[in-house]
Parts: structure tokens; sequence; C-alpha cells
């Protein structure tokens, strides 16, 4: 057996909660249909998109972030934005698509809420911009 020095104290376990920063993320897989073409439902059966984001800088490359925006009429702003910072999802005639978001690429802010005594990752709709703009700095 070969014993070697990969510091890992500092690596992050599956699933643990990132630091509240802004990210640079390229959208790995979104969808808002399920295998059998049902629209994907949150627990209160309104309808929405899955997102997995794939962290892209140092030193948490390849961490993995999910998102489920909201497709309800009043909260299409989240979904907006991405399709905003990345310049995918919207097309000509008006319609969009959050499959289009795949290999998209935007900043995005984690901040953190607790929920059943659990902490977790929260995107704000605020919290997504585009990189032509610079990584935001934190507040």
């Amino acid at each position: 057996m070969t014993r070697e020095m990969r510091g890992m104290q500092a690596v992050q376990k599956w699933g643990d909660v990132l630091p509240e920063s802004w990210y640079h993320i390229r959208i790995a897989s979104a969808k808002d249909k399920d295998e059998q073409g049902n629209p994907i439902l949150s627990d209160k059966e309104q309808p929405k998109a899955q997102l997995r984001l794939l962290v892209q800088e140092e030193p948490y490359v390849g961490a993995s972030i999910f998102d489920e925006p909201s497709l309800q009429p009043q909260a299409l702003a989240k979904l907006k934005a991405y399709y905003d910072a990345t310049g995918q999802g919207i097309f000509e005639d008006g319609s969009d698509d959050p499959e289009a978001l795949v290999n998209g690429e935007c900043y995005v802010l984690i901040k953190h809420e607790v929920y059943q005594g659990v902490t977790r990752m929260k995107i704000p709709p605020y919290g997504i911009k585009p990189l032509s703009e610079g990584k935001p700095a934190m507040k």
C-alpha cells in the first residue's frame, strides 16, 4: 500500500454545502419533463424545472449544485435569469426550453437556508449573472 499526502482534511464530503459565495458554473443537465414526458412537479404539485450545475473553479471544481426554478407564471423570473445569463433557452418566437440551457455557463450566488434543521444551498433569483459582467463581489 502506498500512502499519499492528498490533504483529505480539506476535501468536502459528497453533498456538503458549499460556502456562501459566487461560483462560476456550467449547467450539466436541465429538464422540465420526466422520462414519460410528464411535467416535473414540486411537492405542492406545481411545475418546476430541475437543473444540475457543476462548479468550474478551484477549489470546488466539479461540485454539484441543484436548483429547481418554478415554472408557475408568476415565478418565471428565476428561469429567465438563467436564460439571460447564459444567452440560451429563449427563441426568436418567444418560446423557451430549459433543456437548451445545457452547457451554458454563468455565475450563481449560493446562500444558505435552514430547512427542518438542515442547512441547504439556495440560489436567489437575483443571484444569477452572466460571465461577461465578471464575478460579482460578496456584499
